[in-house]
């Protein structure tokens, strides 16, 4: 059994771990910023002019995971690649285009808390460590 492997108790290396998830978080960056284009959010009442700020967030939340995906593509800190992603695949499960009534206030405060706790978080990990 490799040092890795036993440091951890999985049977797959932590790095390969981090480079799956860098890979898929690469990916659900993707969607994100596809989603403006994609998503019929527009289309809903626009409470105060909120809709502009959902979709400038879904954008920003996809800029970080696809700058997640680079950095971490090494798989050195599978942390900070495993928890964004997760947290953007929860996010794309929930999301309004499946059909769970949520206001535009509540996903504006859900991309916010992605970007500045998921995105922006896990991109000082990678960089700063």
């Amino acid at each position: 059994m490799s040092d890795a492997t036993e440091a951890t108790g999985l049977p797959i290396a932590p790095e390969t771990v981090g480079r799956a998830f860098a890979a898929l978080s690469g990916l659900l960056g993707l969607v994100f910023l596809a989603t403006p284009v994609t998503s019929d959010l527009g289309s809903q009442l626009d409470p105060a002019g909120v809709v502009p700020v959902v979709y400038g967030l879904a954008v920003g939340f996809g800029l970080c995971l696809v700058a997640i995906s680079w950095l971490g593509r090494d798989g050195r800190r599978p942390l900070a690649t495993v928890a964004p992603a997760l947290l953007a695949a929860a996010l794309l499960v929930l999301g309004p285009g499946l059909g769970y009534p949520l206001s535009a206030f509540n996903w504006a405060g859900l991309l916010l808390a992605s970007v500045v706790f998921g995105g922006l978080g896990a991109l000082w990990t990678l960089v700063y460590g």
